[in-house]
């Protein structure tokens, strides 16, 4: 996984949970990683969860996410 990624919880525990995606912020550090919920909210949650928790969500290949990859890409 790569920052910008799109992914989703490993192992969720809910069928709602298992519905959630993420953009991958940052690199593994120490074993863990910063994920955005992709939502419509106008303040996107922010999370800190380690690396085995989320996984590559393939499916989600919408040209807002790869662009969003594209512009994080840049801007290191």
């Amino acid at each position: 996984m790569r920052r910008g990624d799109i992914v989703k919880y490993s192992r969720p525990v809910s069928t709602e949970e298992a519905k959630f995606r993420f953009i991958l912020l940052s690199q593994l550090e120490k074993g863990r990683v910063d994920i955005q919920l992709i939502c419509d909210d106008r303040i996107k949650p922010i999370e800190t969860v380690e690396g085995g928790e989320v996984e590559p969500a393939p499916e989600e290949r919408h040209r807002r996410h790869i662009c969003m990859r594209d512009r994080l890409s840049k801007e290191r």
